[in-house]
Formats: structure tokens, C-alpha cells, sequence
């Protein structure tokens, strides 16, 4: 009884206003919960809100029939919704249009029937979009495109062009699709809308393989029939399908035209973006060397001016990674210049001389870093991990120790402390059973980490429990990265004590050649690999 309540004006308005949606959620609840007649009871509240919209009572009043299972009154029911090309239900409606049809075993009438609504409805898109779903799906691919096309017309609707991309791939034709990529992903939330469609097209190795082909040939021709939009696309779907090579090719392509693109908002924006998905797959391809020629030419490019700091770090590091170490603490001290008072690159100048066993070097910049930044604590954290491996490094096991005693102090249930520490005991053969406790609460953390398998593995073994110690090794070795030399050469070491001579031998062997390619090189661990 709404009288009896005291509401103010405008929020008794806002409440009347939404009486409609409100009796419709009601009689929705009641239709799903079988309670017909409340639901007949709401619906009819709701058509009462909504004069002048019979339409809207029918299709509610076609729920009830079908629920219960009236099927034909049902039909009847919802063309009234139909005769007023209302569009409120949207795609819900056509559907609810076959589940009619299927219950009178008339499913065969559902296409001529949506043939006649669309022709009395004409700029009706969502029913004409599902008319073109239902030619496709029986595997009329004309008529399916027509439809799609004359209703998308010279508009950019995503849906339409998602549904005709999906179209192009069920049938292959992959011309077609990187062209209406290229719509698709010029407009605003292109991508996002296409989600469901990449997915499925990166899952699909020979479609993706015949993408290639078809955009390899189409960007050999002048003009090139694959431009920034579409090139962008191929070289994700590629990378995804792990297509590596076709990737970086296409990621280069649309780079290229990226950069020479009439509109400023492409060469910068567009630029970024490849660049920064292309570096990712650079990074994991450890191509750094060319990774730092393609951040080379992207400070270089004065739309990217705003990036250019961010750019520059990444260069460093590229350079860094690529053996190239005056050269990646030149581009870091350039940075550093230009923005003095951030810590990240202060951290890098530090990293750089860590990652290529400069220790001496590393050690100041570390201890400089700890005492200009006390209150970065993540960086002072990460730096102090840093500096106790440096002095481990260097022989002086003490001190790494120390440190990483003291961060164990703050932290006591770190993972990643307790992997250290815990490894450096084991790796001395002193406080084995402390060692085991601190790396099972790593473990505990993170149960499939390489390292923390490798160091419960390494402590077995200290504790000459060879064969729990074996497993624990096998399994860090075949995760990702663990191949590392030092994870093989334990393994080696553990083969060696079970007697499985040649497997031992052999991966001594591999952790040696691998130690060897490292850049930079670990001499203390080849020296070592070379004398077993």
C-alpha cells in the first residue's frame, strides 16, 4: 500500500517509472518457479505500466503457454509481439521462436517464417543477423552473406561483422576474413567483440595455417591486401597457435605500416601497441638483439615521446640480455638523466651489473639503492635477494647468508626467503632438517616452482635420500626454464648416486653445453661441470 509510506516526490516517481520492469522481474520469477498464475498476474501489472505496448503482454503471455506447453497458443501469442517490430527482447525472441517451432516438431518452418518477418521488418539488425545465422548454419553461405551484408550496409556494427566473420571462417574463406578483420578491429571495441572468434580461430591450426598463406600472398601484392589492422590480428592468432615465425613476420609487417600510415593517431597509438605485443613474443622467442634494434627505432619516433622513458628501460634491458652491457648502461644512464628521481632505473643500474656478474660493481649500486630508497620496500626487498646471491657469488657465503637472515627476521613466511636460505644451508650440507622445514613452506606456496622443486629435490639429496630426492628433480626439470644448467646438474648428481651412469653422464653433458651458451656464462658452474 504505497500510501501508507511517506516518500518523497522524486523518489515515488523513480519507483512508478520502473513499476514495468519491476512487474516483469516479478512475473520472470514466478514463470521460472511454475507459478503460472502469478506470473499471468504480474505480466499483466507490467502491460498496465506500459500502455500502448500489447506487444510486450503477448510475448510474456506466449512464456506462460509454452511453460505450459500450449505450444500452438504460444506461436499465436508472440506474433503480436512480432506484428509491432518491437526489438526490446532482441535476440532472446528468435530463439524463443524455434524452441516454439522445435516443441510442434516444425522446425523446418523457421526459417521461412523468419524470411517474412525480416521482409515486413527491414531495420530490424538482430533479426536479420539471426536469419543470416540460420542460413549459415544449414549451409546456405550466399544468402547468409547477402543478409549480413545488406543489413550491416556501409555501417561498422560489430555484431554483424562478428557473426559474418565467423561466417568467412566456418567456410574458409580467407580473403574475406582478413578483410573484415580489418572492419572489425577499426571499430571502438572491435577486439573485445571479436574475443569469442579469436579464441576459436587461434584453437584452429590448419585455419590459422591457411590465414597465413592467404595474408603471406596478400601482402606481397601493391597495394597490399593486408594493412595494419589486419596484419596486427594474423600475427596474434599466429603467435597463439604458436606460429612463431609467421608471427614475428606479420608483427613486422604491421609495424611497418604502422609507422608509415596517413594518420598521426596510427603511426603513435597503433606503433605502441604492436610494439609492445611484439616484444612479448621477442621475449619469449629470447631474440633480445632483435628486440633492441625494434625499441631502438622506437625511441627514436616522436610520437612515442610520452613512452620514450618507458622505452628506454626496456631497451636497456633488451641490451643487457643480448650480452650487450656498455650499451644497455649507456640507454640506462640516458634515462636516468631524464627522469633522475625514479627508482626503477635506479634498480635496473643495479640489475645490469648483477646480470652480468659485474659484482664488485653490483654490490655498490645495491647498497646505494638500499640507502637512497629505504622506503621502496618491494625494490629494497628484491635488491636485498640480489645482493645476498652476489655475495654468495662471490664466495662469501656468510654474508648472503646474513642477509638473507635478516629479511627471514621481517618475513618469516616469505617463500621465496625461505627457498634461499634454506637452499644455501642444504647446498653447504649444514642444517638439513631446518633447510627441508624452511623449502617445504615455499613448496607449500607454490607447488609446481621450479626452483622450489629443484631445492626440496637438492636437500633430499644432501640427506642422501636419493631416490624422493630424484623425483622431485625430475619434476623441475620438465617445467618451463627447467632445463637451467644448475637443475640438470643435480639431477646428474642424483643419477650419479642411484647408478644410472649414462644418464648421468649425458645430462652432465647438456648442463655443460648449455652453461657454455649462457650469456652471460657462469664460470664457477662450468668449471665445475667440466670436471665431472
Amino acid at each position: 500500500k504505497p500510501d501508507e509510506y511517506t516518500f518523497e516526490f522524486n523518489s515515488r516517481s523513480q519507483l512508478e517509472a520502473k513499476q514495468g520492469k519491476l512487474y516483469e522481474r516479478m512475473g520472470q520469477s514466478f514463470l521460472e518457479t511454475d507459478r503460472l498464475k502469478l506470473a499471468v498476474e504480474a505480466f499483466n501489472k507490467a502491460a498496465e505500466s506500459q500502455k500502448g505496448r500489447p506487444g510486450i503482454l503477448k510475448y510474456h503471455l506466449a512464456q506462460v503457454y509454452f511453460k505450459s506447453k500450449q505450444y500452438q497458443q504460444a506461436l499465436d501469442s508472440l506474433q503480436a509481439y512480432y506484428d509491432e517490430q518491437l526489438q526490446s527482447k532482441g535476440r532472446q525472441a528468435y530463439e524463443f521462436l524455434a524452441e516454439i517451432l522445435k516443441a510442434l516438431n516444425r522446425s523446418d518452418d523457421l526459417i521461412p517464417k523468419l524470411e517474412t518477418l525480416a521482409e515486413k521488418d527491414r531495420f530490424n539488425r538482430t533479426l536479420h543477423y539471426y536469419l543470416a545465422e540460420q542460413y549459415g548454419a544449414q549451409g546456405r553461405f550466399e544468402d547468409a552473406e547477402k543478409t549480413y551484408l545488406d543489413s550491416i550496409g556501409k555501417s561498422s556494427d560489430t555484431e554483424g561483422l562478428a557473426g559474418l566473420l565467423n561466417l568467412y571462417q566456418k567456410h574458409q574463406k580467407y580473403e574475406k576474413v582478413i578483410e573484415t578483420l580489418s572492419k572489425v578491429v577499426q571499430t571502438g571495441d572491435g577486439i573485445q567483440r571479436i574475443q569469442a572468434n579469436l579464441e576459436a580461430m587461434a584453437k584452429d591450426q590448419k585455419f590459422v595455417t591457411g590465414l597465413i598463406a592467404e595474408g603471406e600472398k596478400l601482402k606481397d601484392k601493391d597495394p597490399p591486401g593486408v594493412d595494419v589492422f589486419s596484419g596486427f590480428i594474423i600475427a596474434k592468432l599466429a603467435a597463439e597457435a604458436n606460429q612463431k615465425k609467421a608471427a614475428g613476420e606479420f608483427y613486422q609487417f604491421a609495424m611497418n605500416a604502422a609507422e608509415k600510415h596517413e594518420k598521426p593517431q596510427i603511426r603513435g597509438n597503433w606503433t605502441l601497441l604492436i610494439l609492445q605485443e611484439y616484444s612479448e613474443l621477442l621475449r619469449e622467442e629470447n631474440q633480445y638483439g632483435e628486440l633492441a634494434e625494434l625499441l631502438q627505432k622506437a625511441v627514436a619516433n616522436p610520437l612515442l615521446a610520452p613512452q620514450r622513458i618507458n622505452l628506454l628501460y626496456f631497451l636497456a634491458d633488451a641490451r643487457e640480455r643480448n650480452g650487450e652491457t656498455e650499451a644497455a648502461l649507456k640507454v640506462n644512464e640516458e634515462a636516468r638523466q631524464a627522469a633522475p628521481k625514479f627508482p626503477l632505473l635506479d634498480y635496473q643500474h643495479a640489475w645490469i651489473y648483477y646480470h652480468s656478474r659485474d659484482w664488485d660493481k653490483a654490490i655498490v649500486q645495491m647498497q646505494d639503492f638500499i640507502k637512497k630508497y629505504p622506503t621502496q620496500k618491494e625494490r629494497v626487498y628484491q635488491v636485498k635477494m640480489m645482493l645476498s646471491n652476489t655475495y654468495v657469488q662471490q664466495g662469501d657465503i656468510g654474508k648472503g647468508e646474513a642477509v638473507l637472515e635478516e629479511l627471514l627476521a621481517d618475513d618469516p613466511e616469505n617463500p621465496s626467503i625461505n627457498n634461499d636460505l634454506g637452499y644455501l644451508y642444504a647446498d653447504q650440507g649444514k642444517n638439513l632438517e631446518k633447510a627441508e622445514k624452511m623449502i617445504r613452506i615455499a613448496l607449500k606456496s607454490e607447488p609446481n616452482n621450479m626452483a622450489y622443486l629443484d631445492s626440496r629435490g637438492w636437500v633430499l639429496f644432501k640427506r642422501q635420500e636419493y631416490e624422493e630426492a630424484r623425483e622431485y628433480l625430475e619434476r623441475a626439470s620438465k617445467l618451463p626454464g627447467g632445463g637451467d644448467s644448475t637443475i640438470l646438474d643435480h639431477l646428474a648428481d642424483c643419477y650419479h648416486k642411484l647408478n644410472k651412469t649414462k644418464e648421468a653422464t649425458d645430462l652432465w653433458k647438456k648442463a655443460l653445453e648449455d652453461a657454455q651458451k649462457a650469456s652471460p656464462p657462469d664460470a664457477k658452474l662450468i668449471d665445475q661441470l667440466q670436471k665431472k
